[in-house]
């Protein structure tokens, strides 16, 4: 126990004012998002920074219920069904970021990695001109979605949004992204 005061300082020496890693579901995320909210607005945050930093959070959330495959097991894992993963909000200087991360599939990392490869090359006009395309398309047939959410966050974020992919096993890995508001 005596490391948790050591973890402590370290969160805050390094911005961090909100971690969560555990099972997500969609009453985690709205009591965290009005913790959340409450927060920034005592550190006085502008309000268009509120609203993007809170609508960033919600889709990164969001992509850990969704995304994360439910037969993919570990030794944090409490059982079958729960969806696992971490999310960190800090600020550094006058910017707030929120990092999550769970496990995917392998198969998956690649297309994800394409995906924001490719958005990370499109201007402001370009995203919101992909978007309003995708929208307009059906999803495919497996697809919890159209990328949406995904171009929604590089939308919003005021930097382009950073993935890492750390490989676990032969059919696991770790996705990562960051999303600056």
């Amino acid at each position: 126990m005596e490391y948790l005061h050591k973890f402590y300082m370290d969160m805050k020496r390094d911005g961090i004012i909100f971690c969560f890693n555990g099972p997500t579901s969609q009453s985690i995320i709205e009591s965290i998002g009005t913790a959340l909210r409450k927060k920034m607005e005592v550190d006085n945050a502008g309000r268009g920074t509120i609203q993007r930093v809170f609508s960033i959070f919600i889709e990164l959330m969001q992509n850990i219920i969704n995304y994360t495959e439910p037969d993919i097991f570990g030794p944090e894992d409490e059982g079958p069904g729960f969806k696992h993963g971490i999310v960190i909000v800090g600020r550094d200087e006058d910017k707030f970021y929120i990092i999550s991360g769970n496990r995917i599939h392998q198969s998956e990392s690649e297309k994800v990695l394409e995906s924001i490869k490719a958005l990370q090359q499109m201007n402001r006009q370009e995203l919101k001109e992909h978007y309003q395309r995708m929208r307009r398309l059906e999803p495919e047939e497996q697809s919890k979605g159209a990328g949406l959410g995904l171009i929604e966050m590089f939308r919003r974020a005021s930097e382009p949004l950073e993935c890492h992919i750390s490989p676990l096993d032969a059919e696991t890995a770790f996705l990562s992204i960051k999303a600056t508001g």
